[in-house]
């Protein structure tokens, strides 16, 4: 139920497993996800020190429904929107 990818050159985010909780995938280049539809059972998420762009924060936060905690420090997220948080939890 835990994965941890941390420092291992990921560029996107795809084909998780369903019961996945955790996942670390700090220290990467993560710049896109490809999920065909929410990761509902996800509940951490450490995206630190990644490329991530206002787009692909409103992607995490539209295709991780269920996220209790999210680490997206030292990433290229300048202006999310705010009807974009304003689901989250």
């Amino acid at each position: 139920k835990i994965l941890d990818l941390t420092s291992n050159q990921i560029t996107k985010i795809e084909n998780l497993p369903r019961n996945l909780e955790e996942l670390y995938l700090n220290n990467n280049q993560v710049n896109k996800i490809s999920l065909k539809s929410p990761h509902t059972s996800l509940l951490h998420l450490g995206l630190a020190y990644n490329q991530l762009s206002d787009e692909v924060f409103i992607d995490v936060l539209t295709l991780f429904p269920n996220i209790f905690s999210l680490n997206v420090s030292f990433n290229n997220i300048l202006n999310p929107s705010i009807q974009s948080l304003v689901g989250a939890k």
